[in-house]
């Protein structure tokens, strides 16, 4: 259920009144409307029982649809009432799900690297191979994935995993599994990484990187060395308590420990599939609660200047929400690759009519 029947409406109206670029930032936020309207809407109606969840994996008419995800009233709204509806959606959300992690102290959720060696499979222990792998000496394709990371408990029933992903290609590696049934609209994760603006993020940092999520405001959030930070942080933290009896403040290892900070995990859909997972600009307020804010899976590269500071802002995210109904499935997030460029063997183009507006 992606919303189809509603798509060749929106899509209609927003090219006829925007640029291509603008038409499909548009085009986002509308989708996200209806996303957090049917996830507003669905209780309402169906109630919080888990019986109301099977209602899920049965097939709704089109006069639902249009009823849970408001779809008339889209059409009617500015750009920026459609944004204050979200974002009041989405902040409700995000705080049971810090609540959730500060209750249980957080969680690191994800798999500790383990290589190949001869014909044995074994987890890193040596300070060595350790060294290596935190300084890239060791690649990614060395790294024997079947190894999965804890499960994760979502505070709206489900749970998660990071482990094998399901894609048969060799360097489809780790995926995102998600176990029970997620509404469209959940909140489902957060994209992790380090914070760069359009103007100081370093080529090194561009080059083959798969991981970028960039936002319509020029803001990008790189994922690709996250897990690499945590184990380096947690290596540092160690040698700190060993050399000196210090250790590092706990504060900043927290932000290793949301295991919502999960987003840069999930794959491309292959051949045949389509995403049900969509990723969103999100940030967080500046009044943040202080128990919160350690949480957060994100960090500056370069603090803002006074050119992309923003007094509202505590920090520039993204989140990822479910694109429709997911019942025991591995989550897919269309990446979105420009199609002025050569596509890896593996990219599948799930939606043609989108890549024309890149």
């Amino acid at each position: 259920m992606v919303f189809k029947s509603i798509a060749g409406l929106r899509q209609r109206w927003v090219d006829r009144k925007l640029s291509r670029r603008n038409a499909q930032e548009r085009l986002d936020t509308n989708l996200m409307y209806y996303l957090t309207s049917f996830h507003r809407n669905f209780p309402l109606k169906y109630g919080k029982a888990p019986a109301a969840k099977e209602r899920l994996r049965q097939p709704m008419t089109e006069d639902e649809l249009f009823e849970l995800s408001e779809t008339e009233q889209a059409e009617e709204r500015s750009y920026f009432q459609l944004r204050e509806f979200i974002f009041k959606n989405l902040d409700t959300q995000v705080k049971d799900l810090f609540q959730h992690v500060v209750d249980s102290g957080g969680m690191n959720p994800y798999p500790k690297p383990v290589y190949r060696k001869s014909e044995k499979t074994r987890e890193i222990t040596a300070e060595q191979e350790q060294a290596d792998w935190l300084d890239k000496k060791m690649i990614d394709k060395d790294v024997e994935v079947y190894v999965p990371g804890q499960q994760i408990q979502h505070p709206a029933g489900f749970s998660l995993e990071i482990r094998k992903s399901d894609v048969n290609h060799p360097d489809a590696g780790y995926g995102v599994h998600l176990k029970g049934v997620a509404m469209p609209g959940t909140v489902i994760a957060f994209y992790p990484g380090v914070v760069y603006f359009v103007d100081d993020i370093p080529v090194e940092v561009v080059k083959d990187n798969d991981y970028m999520f960039s936002r319509y405001d020029s803001v990008i959030v790189d994922g690709r060395q996250w897990d690499r930070m945590n184990e380096k942080a947690k290596l540092k933290q160690k040698n700190f308590a060993y050399a000196a009896g210090l250790s590092m403040s706990n504060d900043f290892m927290k932000r290793f420990r949301n295991p919502f900070g999960i987003a840069n995990y999930i794959n491309h859909p292959p051949k045949g599939k389509q995403p049900n997972v969509f990723c969103y600009s999100y940030d967080f307020p500046e009044d943040t609660p202080p128990e919160f804010a350690p949480y957060i899976p994100n960090m500056y590269h370069k603090k803002p200047n006074l050119v992309w500071n923003r007094l509202d802002c505590l920090m520039p995210s993204a989140v990822c929400v479910a694109k429709r109904p997911i019942v025991d499935e591995e989550l897919f997030l269309n990446y979105r690759y420009n199609p002025s460029n050569a596509y890896p063997d593996w990219y599948e183009q799930p939606d043609e009519e989108e890549a024309k507006r890149r």
